[in-house]
This record gives C-alpha cells, sequence and structure tokens, in this order.
C-alpha cells in the first residue's frame, strides 16, 4: 500500500441518506409495534379517546409504552453513527480553517479589552 492514499470514498449524500433511513426505521419500527401490541392505548389521549384519535402521536409512540421505548431508544443508538461520520467529514473537510489561529475566546476578548484600556 502506498504512502497517502485514498482508503474510502464515500458521498456526503449517501451518508445523510443513510441517517434519515435509521431515524425512519427506528420510528416506523416503534409506530409498528405499538399498533400492533396497544393501538387503543396510544391513541387515547386526555380530551378525547379512541373514536376521535385515530393516528397515534410521536411521543406516545415512543415514550410511553414497553417494548416501544427501548426498541426505539436501541435503533435510534444505531443512528449516532452517520452522524458522527458527518461531523468528523465537516471537521476534516474545514480543518485548516479552523487551525488557522488557535486562540481561545477568553484570550481573545482579554487582548481586545487590554488594548482598548490602553488607547
Amino acid at each position: 500500500m502506498r504512502q497517502g492514499g485514498t482508503i474510502l470514498t464515500v458521498n456526503g449524500s449517501q451518508v445523510a441518506f443513510i441517517h434519515t433511513l435509521f431515524a425512519l426505521g427506528a420510528f416506523g419500527t416503534a409506530l409498528a409495534l405499538g399498533c400492533y401490541l396497544h393501538y387503543q392505548k396510544i391513541v387515547k389521549n386526555e380530551w378525547y379517546s379512541y373514536p376521535q384519535e385515530w393516528f397515534p402521536s410521536v411521543s406516545a409512540t415512543i415514550g410511553d409504552y414497553y417494548p416501544e421505548r427501548p426498541i426505539f431508544q436501541i435503533l435510534i443508538a444505531f443512528n449516532s453513527g452517520p452522524r458522527l461520520l458527518l461531523v468528523y467529514t465537516n471537521f476534516m473537510l474545514f480543518k485548516p480553517i479552523f487551525l488557522a489561529k488557535p486562540r481561545p475566546p477568553l484570550a481573545n476578548s482579554w487582548l481586545l479589552k487590554k488594548e482598548s484600556f490602553f488607547v
């Protein structure tokens, strides 16, 4: 293997698409499980009961009942992989801009106050 060669090339739009699919799959799985296991419980709300509401809310689907909540949490954790890959890609893309003049923000404001004091 030669030095400095490209190991892997991935299109950024593909990473965003995979990220969206993982999130949609996590919610879709929780929604399907909730509708299958206890539909009438997740469509019922505080003011209206079953006949008025026919589609469950997001919070009722992923936050109220077992086993939808832990399954959603596990599947959404897989979503962090593509998200962290996007953050790393953006860092590598803009690294020369960020590392041009590393100066902490507090030191920068202290220098501005010091310069204005002597003027």
